[in-house]
């Protein structure tokens, strides 16, 4: 349940209550200049069930982006996700094995989610995801292993909960985005 702040902002009045406490998470941000490849990746269609099922196995595989404070195998969460709000931003990197979720508005791309089984060169797949030169890249995650130029630049304004005395990193972090639930 969510009710009004003291300055009239909403927040959940219930989650404190059950023991979960709210706490920060960062927005990090690589200001970088990048053209469009020649070639883009491709797109993998949700509905056909063998790209799906490959992409989910990508997902139970994948390395977490992150040392800090990271998931691993959220594939079915990841999943509601990209059918519901990014059902035509999941991109093939490499074949069978890579894969990002990502959107570009204007000069910026948005580096939801990635999906890889070991470490590649982030920055020089990128320009598969463009259609448009960019000027900076947002990511969904903690980029700490795929981009660690990246900066935390701002808190987020998503509020994430947890419960128990679970130690935080002293470093800024962010849960990946598409697996919040």
């Amino acid at each position: 349940r969510v009710g009004a702040g003291p300055r009239g902002e909403r927040r959940p009045r219930n989650y404190p209550r059950f023991g979960f406490r709210q706490v920060r998470e960062s927005v990090f941000e690589l200001r970088t200049t990048l053209d469009p490849a020649v070639t883009p990746a491709p797109r993998v269609d949700l509905d056909d069930p063998s790209q799906r099922a490959a992409w989910l196995t990508a997902c139970a595989i994948s390395l977490p982006p992150t040392e800090r404070f990271g998931m691993r195998d959220y594939g079915s969460v990841a999943l509601w996700h990209v059918c519901t709000f990014y059902p035509h931003d999941v991109h093939v990197l490499s074949e069978g094995d890579t894969y990002a979720v990502a959107v570009q508005r204007g000069d910026t791309l948005h580096l939801l989610d990635l999906a890889a089984p070991r470490r590649f060169d982030l920055l020089a797949v990128l320009p598969r995801l463009i259609q448009e030169p960019i000027a900076r890249i947002r990511f969904g995650f903690c980029p700490e292993l795929w981009c660690p130029m990246a900066r935390a630049v701002e808190p987020s304004d998503e509020a994430l909960f947890i419960r128990g005395a679970l130690a935080l990193p002293a470093e800024p972090f962010k849960l990946p985005m598409l697996a919040q639930t």
